[in-house]
């Protein structure tokens, strides 16, 4: 899911917060008081292992199999202009 500053696309303002092993999922919305809990079955909870997918791809281990290069560049520009807004205090618009 991917945020926009505010509101991602689903609405929301999704959170991951690593405790113990497992991922705990917060979402929330714009005015509401607090993030809630979502529960995940165990059998949709997945590890992040982009990079190490990426890696692997290159090396010809394995195929990429969640993100299109295309979703690749969008992520590496999403990336950048929050490096670029972390770097200046200002928003950065996409496209760059």
């Amino acid at each position: 899911m991917l945020c926009s500053g505010t509101e991602s696309r689903s609405g929301g303002l999704p959170c991951v917060i690593r405790k113990a092993a497992s991922p705990i999922r917060l979402c929330g919305r714009r005015g509401d008081d607090g993030l809630a809990e979502i529960e995940v079955p165990v059998e949709k909870q997945q590890s992040w292992r982009v990079e190490e997918e990426f890696v692997n791809a290159i090396r010809g281990l394995e195929p990429v199999r969640l993100t299109t290069f295309e979703d690749g560049v969008a992520y590496m520009e999403f990336t950048e202009a929050v490096a670029r807004s972390a770097r200046t205090g200002r928003a950065v618009h996409l496209p760059l």
